[in-house]
C-alpha cells in the first residue's frame, strides 16, 4: 500500500467510500421494488407486467452506466496529469457530447424493444405500454446523469450525490404510493408512477447541474455545441463508452427474459418472478458499483502489483459482512420476507426466495470479485464466461423446461442459481491466476 496508509485506515475508507455509492444504487432500486409491491392490489397481471417494464427500464439505466464509469477514468487522468482547468472543461464537455448522442440512440433503441415486446411478448399491453413509455421519460435523462455523477465522484462529492438521489426517490416514491392507493384505474397507475419517477430523475439532474463547480459550469452548453459540431465523432463514442456495462447489459438482459419467460407459465409465477428480479437487482447494482471502486482502489493504494491479490481479499471479506445478514434473512425467513416484499406465499414462493438469497450469500465471490478484476485485469474480464453461462446455457435450459411443461417457480430459480454458482466459480478461477501471475511477476521483478 502507499507509504502512510495503515490496514485499517485503507479497509475504513473502502467502507465509507463503497457506503456512499452503493446507497446511490440501492436506494433508487428500492424505490422501484416498493411501487412494484404496492401494484399487487391491481392483480398479478399487472405486477408481472409492470415488473417486466421496470426489468426492461433496468436494461436502459445499465446500459447508460458506462458514461459515469468513463467520466470517472478520463477525469481522473486529466487531474492526475496535472492538465489545466480548461483542459478538463473540455474532456468534459466531451463526455456530454457522447452522453447527449447517446440519449438520441436511446430513443430508437427504445421504440425498437418496445415493439418487439408488444409484437412477441405475453405480458398484459395495456399496462405494459402505460408503464414502458411512462419510465422511458426518465431514462432518457440518465446519460448526461452519469455523466455529471462521474465529474462529482471525481470531485468527492459523493455524498451530496447521494443526498440528491436519496430525496428525489423519496419524494417519487411517495407520491406514486399515494396515487396507487387513492386511484382505482391500473393504467393510470402505473402511468403515473413512471412519469413520476422521470420527474424525479429531472429534478436530481438540475440540482447536480446548479452543483457543478466553476471549472465546469458551462460545459452542457459546449457540449450540445460539441455534438452540433462533431456529430459524427459524438455518436461513434457512444458504443466504446457503453463498453464498460456490457456485462451488466447481459445481466440485465437475461433478468427481462426470464421475467418474460415466467409471465408465459402463468400469472402468478410471472409476478413473483417480477418481485425477486426487482429484489436481486436491487443489491446486485450496489454490490458491483462497490467492486469496480474497490479495483480502484486496490490498484491506487498497493505498492506493487504482488500485493493487490491479498488486498482484494480483504474487501471482499468486508463485502461477506455487508451482505451476509441479508442472504440468511431471505433463506431463514421466506415467508416474512414474501411478505415484506408483496408476494402471495407458497411453498414454491417461499423456496424461491431462499434460492434467491443463496444467490446474495455468494454475490461477493461472483458480482463483486468480478467487477474489481474488470479494473485489475481488463474491462472485458469474465464477459465471454458470463455470456455463455446466461445466453447460452440458462435462457435455452429455461426455455427447454417450459416447452417440456415442467417449469415452475421453484426450477426456474434453481436454474438462475445453478448459473450463477458456475460463473462464480469461473470468476475464483480467473482471480486466482491473477493473483499467481502478479505473484510470478513481482518475483521476477526482484530477481533482476
Amino acid at each position: 500500500m502507499q507509504a502512510g496508509t495503515s490496514p485499517e485506515r485503507f479497509r475504513r475508507d473502502f467502507a465509507f467510500r463503497g457506503l456512499v455509492l452503493g446507497a446511490g444504487s440501492f436506494i433508487p432500486g428500492v424505490g422501484g421494488l416498493v411501487v412494484l409491491s404496492a401494484l399487487q392490489r391491481f392483480g398479478e397481471e399487472v405486477t408481472a407486467s409492470y415488473g417486466f417494464a421496470l426489468s426492461v427500464y433496468g436494461l436502459v439505466a445499465v446500459l447508460c452506466s458506462g458514461h459515469g464509469i468513463a467520466a470517472v477514468a478520463r477525469l481522473s487522468r486529466s487531474i492526475a496529469a496535472g492538465e489545466s482547468t480548461s483542459r478538463q472543461r473540455l474532456v468534459f464537455a466531451e463526455l456530454v457530447a457522447t452522453a447527449l448522442a447517446a440519449t438520441a440512440t436511446l430513443i430508437i433503441l427504445a421504440a425498437l424493444v418496445g415493439t418487439v415486446v408488444l409484437v412477441s411478448g405475453d405480458v398484459d399491453k395495456p399496462t405494459f405500454v402505460a408503464a414502458y413509455s411512462s419510465l422511458l421519460i426518465g431514462s432518457f435523462l440518465f446519460p448526461v446523469g452519469q455523466a455529471i455523477a462521474g465529474w462529482q465522484q471525481v470531485r468527492g462529492e459523493d455524498v451530496r450525490m447521494v443526498q440528491y438521489t436519496v430525496e428525489s426517490t423519496v419524494i417519487s416514491v411517495g407520491i406514486s404510493l399515494l396515487i396507487a392507493s387513492v386511484c382505482p384505474d391500473p393504467l393510470v397507475v402505473v402511468a403515473s408512477c413512471g412519469i413520476v419517477n422521470g420527474l424525479g430523475s429531472l429534478v436530481a439532474v438540475v440540482r447536480s447541474c446548479r452543483r457543478l463547480r466553476p471549472v465546469a459550469r458551462g460545459t452542457l452548453k459546449l457540449g450540445w455545441s460539441w455534438l452540433r459540431a462533431r456529430p459524427r465523432d459524438a455518436f461513434a463514442g457512444v458504443p466504446r463508452v457503453g463498453a464498460a456495462s456490457w456485462d451488466g447489459i447481459i445481466l440485465a438482459s437475461t433478468f427481462a427474459l426470464t421475467i418474460q419467460i415466467a409471465i408465459s407459465v402463468d400469472a402468478a409465477t410471472g409476478a413473483t418472478t417480477a418481485i425477486l428480479v426487482a429484489t436481486l437487482r436491487t443489491l446486485i447494482i450496489p454490490i458491483k458499483t462497490v467492486g469496480i471502486l474497490a479495483g480502484r482502489l486496490t490498484r491506487l493504494r498497493a505498492v506493487n502489483p504482488q500485493n493487490e491479490p491479498r488486498l482484494l481479499r480483504s474487501l471482499t471479506f468486508i463485502m461477506c459482512l455487508a451482505t451476509t445478514p441479508i442472504g440468511i434473512l431471505m433463506i431463514a425467513m421466506p415467508e416474512q420476507v414474501a411478505e415484506v416484499l408483496g408476494i402471495p406465499s407458497s411453498a414454491g414462493a417461499d423456496l424461491a426466495i431462499a434460492l434467491a438469497g443463496t444467490q446474495i450469500l455468494l454475490e461477493p465471490a461472483i458480482g463483486f470479485a468480478s467487477a474489481a478484476l474488470k479494473v485489475l485485469i481488463r474491462p472485458s474480464t469474465m464477459l465471454v464466461p458470463l455470456a455463455v453461462t446466461l445466453w447460452g446455457v440458462t435462457l435455452p435450459l429455461m426455455l427447454g423446461l417450459h416447452w417440456l411443461g415442467v417449469l415452475s417457480i421453484v426450477s426456474l430459480w434453481a436454474v438462475l442459481l445453478s448459473a450463477r454458482v458456475t460463473f462464480g466459480l469461473l470468476v475464483i478461477l480467473r482471480a486466482r491466476r491473477w493473483g499467481i501471475a502478479a505473484t510470478n511477476n513481482a518475483a521476477v521483478l526482484h530477481a533482476r
